[in-house]
């Protein structure tokens, strides 16, 4: 039915959200979750029970994903190709500091480990539930999150910007986007506090150097 099959793909998309690190309450996820409701929508639409249709989206999955690990394989031999020995600092105390290309590779790695994951639950959840919804998620939202990726971005797109080069990459935490305007109203609440003690000094030292 529609909310079995909507309830499955949601659970999904949970499932992968936490290793992509986009949270719901950012624009990213905001915008994850554009995606993902319309395709449950239209795939609903779709009859799933004709062999056809059910082997045309397996299909689609399979070749999505094979061009990823595709992508991945090229990254791999990028990362070992430059090989880069710039000394990277681990930023943890008591771990011995690390290089460009190792540090990269780890990334990648990580990776490598969250599509891992996020295919055995698919898998689990199309084969032993029958729902076909994260297959259609999944093949759009994993190009999606590779395409965010910042190995990708750094060796397949080629980009420069400044803060992919810096190293290492700080892991963004999933609440970072809702601490970030709870402190901005609070120095923003503070401002006035300030001002207001400021003038009270001034008044203060005024009056004492009269009382002089």
């Amino acid at each position: 039915t529609f909310w079995s099959s909507t309830h499955s793909a949601v659970a999904a998309a949970a499932a992968v959200a936490a290793p992509a690190q986009t949270p719901l309450f950012t624009m990213a996820g905001l915008g994850n979750f554009m995606v993902i409701l319309p395709m449950i929508f239209i795939v609903n639409k779709i009859d799933f029970t004709e062999e056809m249709n059910a082997l045309a989206l397996r299909i689609i999955f399979c070749v999505v994903h094979l061009t990823i690990l595709a992508i991945v394989g090229l990254i791999y031999q990028k990362i070992k190709a430059s090989n880069d020995q710039t000394p990277v600092p681990s930023g943890v105390d008591g771990q011995p500091d690390t290089t460009v290309a190792a540090h990269d590779m780890e990334q990648l790695m990580k990776y490598i480990k969250q599509i891992c994951i996020t295919l055995c639950i698919i898998g689990f959840i199309h084969f032993k539930m029958g729902s076909f919804p994260p297959l259609a998620i999944q093949s759009v939202m994993n190009p999606m999150n590779l395409y965010k990726n910042k190995v990708f971005k750094l060796y397949i797109l080629g980009s420069r910007d400044e803060e992919l080069l810096k190293r290492p990459w700080v892991e963004e935490s999933p609440f970072s986007a809702m601490a970030q305007p709870e402190a901005e109203a609070e120095e923003t609440a503070a401002e006035p506090a300030e001002q207001t003690m400021d003038v009270l000094e001034a008044k203060k030292s005024k009056k004492a150097k009269k009382e002089d």
